[in-house]
């Protein structure tokens, strides 16, 4: 079994949503996703960098998050 961890995908479900360059095409998470599974991963970042911007949040303080504008609003 593989655990995917999706980012941004441009669907018709976020056609409403801005789209920024973390965003990835349909086709390409499925190719991504294909190759993970074929490979046997146990866990798979679909695009790859999503493990690096994920990790960043993980290790962030959250009286830094409670500084940035956009993410303060919870």
């Amino acid at each position: 079994m593989t655990t995917l961890k999706l980012g941004p995908v441009d669907t018709p479900m976020t056609a409403t949503h801005a789209k920024n360059a973390l965003f990835s095409s349909a086709a390409r998470v499925a190719r991504l996703i294909v190759r993970a599974i074929d490979g046997g991963a146990k866990e798979a970042f679909v695009p790859g960098y999503w493990r690096w911007i994920m990790w960043g949040v993980r290790n962030t303080p959250e009286a830094l998050f409670q500084r940035i504008g956009a993410l303060s609003r919870r």
